[in-house]
């Protein structure tokens, strides 16, 4: 019996109650917390830097540390992913002071890293290198023609200074949160 009066109420009750539920849950759902998106920062792409401070064979060694300073936003899909004065971090991998015989000083940063908007570490590459003047030419004429103390002629020290800026790479693609 398909229109019995048990039947129908019980088909009642049913609806009643999945209503009932789904009008306690709707809020829930409307309102529930929505995600901040993730947005993919590429590799290769360009993050423009200036060095905070200024770097010498005369007073910087192979592994000490360097800063640079992130000079504008970098953006994807209209969100910033590195906001500009974000500290991006290097060190010195050549140091080499200048020699006798004119032989110039060298110096040679890489960057590593900076930080992005949600606290992600986003890999960077670039490499700097910096010569100071030689002196090869004065050390060794002048040495044999007028005088031998001319081969103790130094170089000049290397030397990148502060506010230099460069640009540097996104070293591979990094996933990162932004806000809406």
């Amino acid at each position: 019996m398909l229109n019995s009066p048990r039947r129908v109420y019980q088909t009642l009750g049913i609806t009643v109650a999945v209503i009932f539920l789904v009008s306690l849950c709707l809020p829930f759902m409307c309102f529930a917390e929505v995600n901040d998106p993730t947005v993919t920062l590429k590799a290769g792409t360009v993050v423009p830097l200036r060095l905070t401070e200024t770097v010498s064979t005369e007073t910087h060694n192979v592994g000490d540390r360097v800063t640079f300073e992130v000079t504008r936003d970098v953006k994807v899909n209209g969100y910033t992913v590195i906001a500009a004065g974000a500290i991006a971090i290097g060190e010195v991998v050549v140091s080499e002071p200048p020699g006798m015989f004119g032989r110039e000083g060298k110096i040679g940063l890489t960057i590593h890293r900076t930080e992005a908007v949600d606290g992600t570490s986003v890999p960077l590459r670039v490499t700097l290198t910096r010569k100071g003047a030689g002196k090869q030419l004065l050390s060794v004429g002048g040495g044999l023609v007028l005088c031998p103390l001319l081969f103790l002629v130094k170089g000049e020290k290397g030397t990148i200074p502060a506010g230099s800026e460069t640009k540097a790479y996104v070293d591979y693609d990094t996933e990162i949160t932004v806000t809406g």
